[in-house]
């Protein structure tokens, strides 16, 4: 019975996208103008290479994108 549960929840662990989130890291920063160093609000900041996956700035300029594979990255801010 124990063997039976271990496997009920390894394949809900993995049905759920565990296993991709465990990879997945966030990419975040602060988008400011560059001449009076204000914080940018809904400056968009797109993940070229993740075909438009991105996150908008917020009031202060900060932005969040989560669930981001491991590797190298272009970002384009618009």
């Amino acid at each position: 019975m124990r063997k039976g549960i271990t496997y009920l929840l390894l394949g809900l662990f993995l049905m759920s996208g565990g296993l991709e989130n465990l990879f997945a890291g966030v990419v975040k920063g602060c988008i400011v103008d560059s001449n009076t160093g204000d914080p940018l609000l809904g400056a968009n900041v797109i993940i070229e290479e993740l075909a438009g996956i991105g996150a908008a700035s917020d009031l202060k300029g900060f932005y969040r994108i989560d669930y981001v594979p491991a590797g190298e990255y272009t970002l384009k801010v618009a």
